[in-house]
């Protein structure tokens, strides 16, 4: 084998060929580079990694929702005008968009009629002035648009309708069309071109004709009058078409409107708007401020969520609704706790008028498990960047609480803020698959059952196209837990900052929110629901029944009962877990002790019955249920059960002292009796036992406590329970017995006795 080399002269070529081979392999490297993102791994990308950015995927736009009430007034302009300015004045590197939604009075035939047309003619006329120049208008008719309102819709840049929407008869409350009118109507219509000109006056005046001309460029609308100029500079593709014939009054649908280019798509909900235009999720909340100065105040929720805790924030808030604040910051700090408190707190922020309150929840450091719940029905979300929504915490709850909160997202809270459900749900659902979702350059996150619920139906003639699903954006078996920014990127979070002085600015604050806390009330209430202090007042309230009924007539014993358990219910009534059940169950039981004690004495069915009333009371205002349901509660069941069990227990110990040192002690010995003891004991046993008490009728005794009107009497040597004919007797009386039945033994004053006064 030889070998042959090349010739001197291809050896000036290696550097060539050399450079060619690196920029080849350059090449190659960075074909792959690009093609590799093509290649979808099996499983995707945990959901912490945010949601895939491509090309198709539009930028989210900043956005401010103005619900416009018909008829319009002086100061519904006004306020439409100050809250578009002060908007307008808050922000700085970009415009927003401004959505007018005119909202149809309940039960009104015709929205808008009513409407002056001067205040009309204000509000376009600002709509189409230079002060907006850089920012977007849009109008949103949802339902029916009529009289000169029609005209402020004309001065928005884009109009978007229902399907099933009506947009006309502009000129409904005036009997006479002016110059002036028709002039306003077709400045308008010249100066944004959303609204044809002709079309604009032919909403105005019945009289006016309007004619649709197809030509080789495009579709005109005009006049008859204006026909034959059409003709000389155009070629007719079809002949004219009447759209609005003289003397009707014209009202065109939403499906109309958009095949002749005034709407620019159809939508049927707020959702729809924020989606197809892009807009930051929370842009439908409205301003609730009426373009006033905010009157906001803040509520913070830190640590562990609790009944008590949410008792006291819904209260404050209903206080502070009273006194005019129209923005409340929830400072949301927390692992969660309680599902069913936080989804108490969730329902109660949802039912909140949107027209006169806004809610959002601040977020600096996390928002775990179901204090995600919370945030999630307020309007709108601001976190810090690295703060944390969703994901395990404090309380890992049971598959019956997460179905039950998917339903209430899906149900309710979707239904109320206009919000895809399936990203929260998998917050604390570990089973719920959720996927990257496209049509048309929007993107969503649906799961497979909120995909297939916003699909169109061909088989019911819904046209639309379809959802595309992509990749899955959750980790199987792992509950969702995202960033500030991922929350963000993902459209759950409005905004992100990086402290509360940027949450101000966002907003146009410059003082901060008046911090609303409980005050020493709800200190205290709080206070007195700890379990500690719980069974210290069960064991007062069940000891100063015990002092009263072994040292009648003192009353102290009885005032400490009464407080004890006044604070104990009191305490409860403010966390929300006692009501009038609760009271009503012990003051039945109360009044069985005490008949079995002073009426019927011996049969034990209403001592014993008192007795578990009583029980039942305390341990049901010690929660929110009767019977379990899941492991939260049968683990506050456990601790009411432990709380009580500890106070009867150290009220068991204490009486047995009391009996054994009370008695002998120097200053209470004649207040406290001593038990009988020895033979005195036994007889007196014998003789309860045997129910032989006949023998002491006619028996003139000495009472030894007061008898008011039970009580007890010595008769020779043996010391008897006695109850008195009704009258009181002081201690130390003679006292004569009149009746014996059984071991109930009836007394009176005996002559020459000292009766009480």
């Amino acid at each position: 084998m030889t070998c042959t080399f090349p010739p001197i002269a291809s050896l000036r070529s290696i550097p060539h060929l050399l450079g060619f081979f690196l920029l080849a392999l350059f090449a190659g490297r960075c074909s792959f580079a690009v093609a590799a993102p093509e290649q979808k791994p099996e499983q995707p990308a945990a959901a912490a990694d945010g949601p895939v950015q491509d090309e198709k995927e539009r930028p989210r736009r900043q956005g401010q929702w103005i619900r416009v009430p018909l008829p319009l007034d002086n100061s519904i302009v006004l306020r439409v005008k100050q809250l578009i300015q002060r908007t307008l004045g808050a922000v700085h590197d970009e415009r927003p968009v401004f959505v007018l939604e005119f909202i149809v009075p309940e039960g009104a035939a015709h929205a808008g009629q009513g409407t002056q047309f001067g205040r009309a003619y204000e509000l376009a006329r600002f709509l189409t002035s230079d002060e907006l120049n850089g920012a977007s208008t849009v109008a949103y008719i949802p339902k029916v648009l009529n009289g000169h309102a029609v005209m402020v819709a004309m001065a928005c840049e884009q109009i978007i309708m229902s399907s099933t929407a009506t947009m006309g008869d502009a000129g409904a409350d005036e009997k006479v069309i002016n110059n002036t009118m028709l002039a306003a109507y077709e400045e308008i219509a010249r100066s944004r071109h959303t609204v044809p000109p002709e079309i604009a006056l032919g909403m105005l005046d019945k009289a006016r004709q309007v004619l649709k001309v197809k030509t080789e460029l495009d579709v005109q609308f005009v006049t008859p009058s204006q026909l034959p100029e059409i003709t000389k500079k155009h070629r007719l593709l079809s002949p004219p078409e009447t759209i609005k014939r003289p003397g009707e009054v014209w009202q065109f649908t939403g499906i109309e409107g958009r095949d002749w280019g005034i709407a620019k798509f159809l939508a049927d909900e707020r959702r729809d708007v924020i989606r197809q235009m892009q807009l930051s999720p929370g842009t439908d909340e409205g301003d609730p401020s009426g373009g006033n100065t905010w009157r906001p105040i803040r509520v913070e929720i830190k640590g562990p969520i609790k009944a008590s805790q949410i008792d006291g924030i819904e209260r404050l808030i209903d206080e502070e609704r009273r006194k005019g604040v129209n923005f409340v910051c929830l400072w949301i700090d927390s692992p969660g706790g309680a599902p069913l408190e936080s989804k108490r707190l969730a329902d109660y922020l949802i039912e909140l008028p949107r027209e006169e309150i806004r809610t959002v929840a601040y977020i600096p450091n996390e928002a775990r498990a179901d204090a995600a719940l919370v945030a999630l029905a307020c309007d709108q979300i601001i976190m810090h960047p690295r703060a944390i929504l969703g994901g395990p915490g404090l309380y890992q709850m049971t598959p019956d609480e997460i179905r039950r909160n998917r339903l209430m997202l899906r149900d309710s809270l979707a239904r109320h803020k206009s919000r895809s459900w399936s990203l929260w749900a998998a917050m604390f659902d570990p089973g719920l698959d959720v996927y990257r979702c496209q049509r048309l350059g929007d993107v969503e996150y649906f799961s497979d059952e909120e995909l297939s619920s916003r699909q169109p139906l061909r088989e019911k003639g819904e046209k639309g196209l379809p959802w595309e699903k992509g990749d899955r954006v959750t980790t199987p078996g792992q509950v969702l837990s995202l960033s500030g920014e991922k929350a963000q990127e993902f459209g759950l979070a409005t905004r992100v900052v990086e402290n509360f002085t940027q949450f101000k600015q966002n907003y146009g604050m410059e003082n901060d929110p008046t911090l609303v806390e409980p005050g020493w009330v709800d200190h205290l209430a709080r206070f007195l629901g700890r379990p500690e202090m719980v069974a210290m007042l069960i064991f007062l309230g069940g000891l100063g029944i015990y002092i009263e009924l072994h040292a009648p007539g003192l009353g102290v014993g009885a005032f400490i009962a009464v407080v004890a358990f006044a604070l104990f219910f009191w305490s409860h009534f403010l966390e929300g877990t006692a009501g009038w059940l609760e009271v009503t169950l012990f003051v039945t039981g109360c009044i069985c002790l005490l008949t079995e004690i002073f009426v019927l004495p011996g049969f034990m069915i209403f001592g014993l019955g008192g007795g578990a009333l009583i029980l039942t009371s305390i341990v049901l205002a010690s929660q929110t249920f009767f019977i379990p349901q899941n492991e939260y509660q049968l683990d506050r069941l456990q601790n009411s059960l432990l709380t009580l069990t500890l106070s009867v227990g150290g009220l068991i110990g204490v009486v047995w002292a009391l009996n054994h040192w009370l008695p002998r002690s120097p200053v209470l010995r004649h207040v406290f009796l001593a038990p009988p003891e020895g033979e005195e004991a036994e007889i007196i046993s014998r003789r309860e036992m045997l129910v032989d008490l006949d023998n002491l009728v006619g028996a003139v005794g000495v009472a030894t406590t007061p008898l008011g009107p039970s009580g007890k009497a010595r008769f020779a040597n043996h010391l008897v329970d006695v109850i008195s004919t009704g009258e009181f007797i002081s201690r130390d009386s003679q006292v004569l017995v009149t009746e014996v039945h059984g071991n109930r033994v009836v007394v009176r004053l005996a002559t020459g006795g000292n009766a009480g006064p």
